[in-house]
């Protein structure tokens, strides 16, 4: 647990630290999956394996060319097998559409997997809705100089460690 601990803290100083950089942040959020009927095939070592080509597309495809940040956190839990919630940020001065970047990012996901995986954007309009209403909104163009996005969308990466789940290690 104090691992857990140690981890929130680095990611939220992390992100804190790119919120104080970058005037403009496109935060984009994804959880990859493994498709329900594929979960008992996947170990650990295909989880890491799926993950580093992730890590080497970063490079070759235009769409991260403005990648100015990143961090995942693997989990497994009881029901769902393993998974990751990833972090993406993007210069906000070159782009605008999260929606378009997490399903980009999506999609690359089930490719490396070979469709044994599939993702959940955080960034669609109606997840979106969802955290506004709530006054929670952390991930799309995020300013700077808003502090209370700012502070949400550290909120948002901290679940990437957080120590509250249960039945996920």
């Amino acid at each position: 647990c104090n691992n857990t601990k140690e981890n929130r803290a680095s990611i939220e100083e992390y992100a804190r630290s790119l919120h104080k950089k970058y005037s403009r942040l496109l935060v984009v959020r994804v959880d990859f999956n493994y498709r329900m009927e594929n979960q008992h095939h996947i170990m650990i070592d295909d989880v890491y394996r799926h993950l580093d080509k992730m890590r080497r597309a970063k490079s070759r495809l235009s769409f991260f060319e403005n990648l100015v940040g990143s961090g995942w956190c693997i989990e497994q839990g009881v029901t769902r097998g393993y998974h990751i919630h990833a972090v993406y940020y993007f210069l906000g001065s070159k782009h605008k559409n999260d929606w378009y970047m997490a399903n980009q990012i999506g999609l690359l996901w089930e490719s490396v997997t070979d469709r044994l995986g599939t993702f959940y954007s955080c960034n669609t309009s109606d997840e979106k809705a969802k955290y506004e209403r709530k006054g929670m909104l952390g991930v799309g163009m995020i300013h700077r100089d808003d502090t209370e996005a700012c502070n949400n969308a550290i909120n948002a990466v901290s679940y990437l460690s957080d120590t509250d789940k249960e039945d996920q290690y």
